[in-house]
């Protein structure tokens, strides 16, 4: 209860600065999709052996998981076209896998992606009846780029001009603040060094903070709980595993003072 009355306190001016109105309007917006866009075959090169390659429309792309967004994908955000509950943050400093290396790395800043279907890595926009993309004409640039046949243009584009936080909030101060501080307390640096020290009671810590931050999130700011992901990343209750820890031991017995 200290723990949630101490956060309350700590976040309640933030929370009554913030736009509500004006951010609830801009995360609602509504986009017609429309009919379902089928992938193309207008993008047919010829590598150095003569050989012609074009999108068989296999899926395994899209299955793999979806794009992260670069800074010439933000009109798609502005314009709703893919909307804030779409899309979630891979916070500095998280352990994640790289698609395009194939290895496990430390996103070294945010990454914005497009989110999954339920628990698995299929991207949300893909239609598997009929392999299609249910954004394709306004797929962001890592799609529009990737060609497995000639992967060399995403490796050297992938990492380059990504999308932030910051980017899609700037005219929001008061929700990039309240960004700001829930990183401040719970950033991926202060959980390595408590994994690293075997920090069980500071790892609790920080787990039962986020998940009081989020809570309050709802609750003080009004929040749809579909945008938290974008706003705060995935919970540290989810993303503990990665460093070889079960959630639970941190959840039980008292919350700490």
């Amino acid at each position: 209860m200290f723990l949630f009355t101490s956060l309350f306190f700590k976040c309640k001016d933030l929370f009554d600065k913030m736009l509500i109105a004006k951010y609830r309007a801009w995360v609602k917006i509504k986009t017609d999709v429309g009919a379902v866009m089928n992938f193309s075959r207008e993008d047919v090169e010829v590598d150095g052996n003569g050989s012609a390659g074009f999108c068989r429309r296999c899926g395994t792309c899209c299955r793999k998981g979806g794009p992260a967004l670069h800074a010439c994908d933000k009109p798609l955000v502005d314009e709703g076209k893919i909307k804030i509950a779409d899309i979630y943050t891979i916070r500095e400093g998280e352990p994640v896998f790289d698609n395009v290396r194939g290895r496990l790395a430390t996103a070294c800043s945010d990454i914005i992606k497009i989110k999954s279907i339920g628990g698995s890595s299929i991207c949300l926009f893909y239609e598997a009846s009929d392999s299609s993309c249910l954004i394709y004409d306004w797929r962001p640039v890592e799609c529009r780029i990737l060609k497995c046949w000639a992967p060399g243009d995403i490796e050297k584009e992938y990492s380059r001009n990504r999308l932030s936080r910051k980017d899609l909030l700037s005219g929001m101060p008061g929700m990039w603040d309240l960004v700001k501080a829930h990183h401040q307390e719970c950033s991926y640096t202060a959980v390595g060094k408590m994994v690293k020290k075997g920090d069980m009671k500071g790892l609790s810590y920080l787990v039962r903070y986020d998940l009081h931050f989020r809570n309050l999130a709802l609750e003080k700011g009004r929040l749809d709980r579909a945008v938290l992901d974008f706003l705060f990343g995935l919970p540290l209750v989810v993303t503990i595993r990665r460093y070889g820890i079960d959630p639970q031991q941190l959840l039980v017995g008292e919350n700490p003072d």
